[in-house]
């Protein structure tokens, strides 16, 4: 899974090579409805973006894609215990996660320092949650490799297609030799297909036996984004 969404973002930063906006943004997500009823948990996380043309008065509309990560909760716990001579500890650690990838229209047919636009996007949505459990020792005993600390790893994923609408205002802060720097505020509501889902609460680590257990929830992954962020014109 974790190689999946390192091609999908490699995937996006080279579509973006010949882009002529870049955008990067800091981003909360507030679950809706059913989906805030099961997750009531606030994300956040990056979102990066491009287009292969700039919005303006002679065209003013440009396609692009977009990805973006939030992490909506995480739990770590652990527990003491004695192997010969040697003080450890068990500790685990959980995270919920969401990340999104979508193409994208956006219209702003503005000229000026300041440009509104709306955007209509299509993609889906990823949902995974991530528990691991390690030894680790109080006393400097060497466990060696990484792979060797961990006892149990094991991960729950679903992906589902979305679509949504969003809207934000461009506000130019330096005008540059061979580009624009913006300020980037807008706010994305995506509508995913039904998916199933693991918050940290529904992660059970049993450190006696060593096992992970997994509680899935179902739920349309309805989400509303909120983005602070920059935009480069080139």
């Amino acid at each position: 899974m974790k190689r999946i969404l390192l091609y999908l973002f490699v995937f996006s930063f080279a579509s973006n090579v010949t882009a002529q906006t870049f955008s990067a943004s800091f981003m909360v997500g507030s679950p809706q409805k059913e989906f805030k009823n099961k997750n009531n948990n606030t994300g956040f996380g990056l979102q990066v973006q491009g287009t292969l043309g700039k919005p303006g008065i002679t065209s003013p509309v440009a396609i692009g894609i977009s990805a973006n990560f939030m992490v909506f909760s995480t739990d770590d716990k652990e527990k003491k215990v004695t192997q010969g001579f040697f003080d450890l500890v068990q500790k685990s650690e959980l995270s919920s996660n969401m990340a999104q990838f979508h193409l994208f229209a956006q219209l702003s047919p503005f000229p000026g320092s300041v440009k509104p636009y709306v955007e209509v996007l299509g993609g889906g949505n990823l949902l995974w949650t991530d528990a691991t459990v390690k030894l680790e020792d109080d006393d400097g005993f060497d466990f060696g490799n990484d792979d060797e600390r961990i006892k149990k790893s094991d991960s729950f994923s679903d992906f589902t297609w979305s679509y949504g609408a969003g809207a934000g205002i461009l506000v130019k802060i330096v005008p540059l030799p061979t580009l624009d720097l913006y300020l980037d505020l807008k706010a994305r509501y995506t509508r995913g297909g039904e998916a199933e889902f693991v918050t940290v609460d529904e992660a059970e680590v049993d450190f006696d036996k060593g096992t992970i257990t997994f509680e899935p929830q179902k739920a349309f992954t309805e989400i509303m984004t909120f983005h602070l962020g920059v935009s480069l014109f080139f």
